[in-house]
């Protein structure tokens, strides 16, 4: 996926959702970036802190909602987010 923000904007709201009335649907995320011409934006992009909560929000998760980070299955390096 490419994104292009405007350079008149000074910020942006990345947000990743998953919706379903299965309770065994979920999302991994690992990886994530978001680069100007000279950095990537994102903090803790791939997780390697072992903590999701370093730069970022979770949001209406609900009762039945554990998220996490774990080493199950990341894209590179040790952890990812579930």
């Amino acid at each position: 996926f490419a994104f292009s923000l405007p350079t008149a904007s000074s910020s942006v709201t990345v947000q990743f959702a998953l919706s379903s009335s299965n309770s065994d649907l979920y999302i991994e995320l690992d990886d994530i970036s978001l680069n100007s011409t000279t950095a990537n934006l994102i903090s803790n992009g791939n997780f390697e802190t072992g903590n999701y909560t370093i730069g970022w929000i979770v949001n209406s998760c609900g009762a039945s909602c554990d998220p996490g980070v774990d080493m199950l299955n990341p894209h590179s390096g040790f952890f990812q987010f579930y």
